[in-house]
């Protein structure tokens, strides 16, 4: 699926992966375990005419890149991608979370088993 004589790199994000020397995404059907190529960018042209095959990969966490004479003009994500990504931009201007983050990762902090919770 990668073009020819490019060398092909796969990123793991949840159940698909990417082929960053391609256009296509590779996903993987939890119940039958097949993997399969998946198309992750579009000209304009082709947008025009697979909409819907779009949004559907987006839907699945995927990155879809629009692109203009070969040039990505637009990204498009799924909702749930943007709340999560959100999100996190918002934790890491918080302050306070973010010195905890800190503490937690210098060891400065000590976790206990949910087993050990008084009823």
């Amino acid at each position: 699926m990668a073009r020819a004589g490019a060398t092909t790199c796969i990123r793991y994000c949840g159940t698909a992966a990417r082929s960053l020397a391609g256009d296509f995404l590779f996903a993987r059907w939890a119940s039958e375990g097949h993997l399969f190529a998946v198309k992750s960018t579009y000209t304009i042209k082709e947008l025009q005419r697979e909409t819907a095959a779009a949004v559907r990969v987006a839907e699945k966490g995927a990155l879809v890149t629009i692109t203009r004479h070969d040039r990505p003009v637009v990204h498009v994500i799924s909702d749930e991608r943007l709340g999560a990504m959100l999100e996190t931009m918002e934790l890491l201007a918080d302050p306070d979370f973010m010195r905890e983050l800190k503490r937690v990762k210098a060891g400065g902090q000590k976790f206990h088993p949910v087993s050990s919770l008084a009823d």
